[in-house]
Formats: structure tokens, C-alpha cells, sequence
């Protein structure tokens, strides 16, 4: 077992490795920060960066999950290049520079589901070398954007309230921040 300032760190042990993460920053085995204001799970020192109370907190939260699975190289949850391969773009919208919302042909809803949609952050050169793809369903608060991405050989699940995905790529920006924080440390 590593040994570390259990003040300043939380250890977490993924698939046999060990990892330190900021206290500021973590849970149990998983990372978080808030959204919008950039700022840490439990918000900067002088109080602020916190959600406004009486709202929920997963409102706010981008959670992340490291050490998923061993297979972390090649994992994707969706995949753009496959969509289109198979013909299933329905449509394809830019929201803004940067970001595109692509529509497949199997998120046409029928009663009682919602639409989901695939997010892309067509500025942004993701750490597989494509640009990070988010599966979204703007209408759900609690966890209805998700994700998953291969992180330093492991998987790192992604998920926050569907009503953050216009702001994909500044969150992505912002995972990319957080997860430069976790050092791999030896026992």
C-alpha cells in the first residue's frame, strides 16, 4: 500500500494499480467536479462553485468513473464512424462551432421514451484521436448524458445531467483537467 497524506489525497486501486486523487475531487473510487463553475465536488475554499441550494447536486455533477474494465484501449460507447457506416444518420446538426448533435435513425422515439442523441465535439481532438462523442438525452436530468473513455489503459465512465450536453466540449476540456490531477503511484 502506498503512502500518502490521507488529508490532501483519497487512494483508489484500479485494476491493480494504485491512483491518488486530490480529497477536493473525490468520492468513493470515482472523481466529480461542478458544472459550470469548473469547481471541485465540494466547491473552491471561499465557498463558492457549490449548486445553488435546493438543487439537486446531480444537476450540477460531472461524475467520473475510472478503471471500468482492462479493455480500456478500444472502448467506445457510440460511435459516429459506425452509424454512418450503417447508414443510421437521421440528421445532423451543428449547435454552435464545435459541436455537432447527430440524430441516428434508431433514437426516433415512440411513446414514452425520450429522444437521445450523439453529441460530438468536432473541434476537439479526443485522447483515441477522434473527436469525443457523448450519448445524450437532454431531457433527463439525473445522469442522461454518458459517456466512456479510454484513460491511461483504463475505462473512465462519464456522467452528468442531459440538460449540460450543449456544453460537451468545454466539459470534456474540463475531464481532461480533472483527470491530469490523478497520479498512478506505487505501492
Amino acid at each position: 500500500m502506498p503512502k500518502y497524506d490521507n488529508k490532501r489525497y483519497q487512494l483508489f486501486k484500479f485494476e491493480g494499480r494504485y491512483f491518488l486523487s486530490p480529497r477536493e475531487y473525490s468520492g468513493y473510487q470515482w472523481m466529480a467536479f461542478n458544472w459550470p463553475s469548473r469547481a471541485p465536488l465540494g466547491g473552491w475554499p471561499d465557498g463558492t462553485g457549490v449548486p445553488p441550494k435546493g438543487v439537486p447536486i446531480d444537476d450540477y455533477t460531472v461524475r467520473l468513473d475510472p478503471g471500468l474494465t482492462v479493455q480500456a484501449t478500444t472502448a467506445r460507447r457510440y460511435d459516429l464512424a459506425d452509424l454512418t457506416q450503417h447508414d443510421e444518420v437521421l440528421r445532423r446538426d451543428v449547435i454552435k462551432p464545435g459541436l455537432e448533435r447527430i440524430t441516428p435513425s434508431s433514437a426516433v422515439p415512440f411513446p414514452g421514451r425520450p429522444n437521445w442523441y450523439l453529441y460530438v465535439a468536432t473541434g476537439i481532438k479526443g485522447l483515441d484521436g477522434k473527436p469525443p462523442e457523448l450519448g445524450c438525452t437532454p431531457s433527463e436530468r439525473l445522469q442522461g448524458a454518458r459517456t466512456t473513455m479510454p484513460w491511461k489503459g483504463l475505462l473512465v465512465l462519464v456522467r452528468f445531467s442531459g440538460s449540460h450536453c450543449d456544453d460537451w466540449p468545454e466539459i470534456y476540456e474540463e475531464i481532461i483537467h480533472v483527470l491530469g490531477k490523478l497520479q498512478e503511484v506505487k505501492p
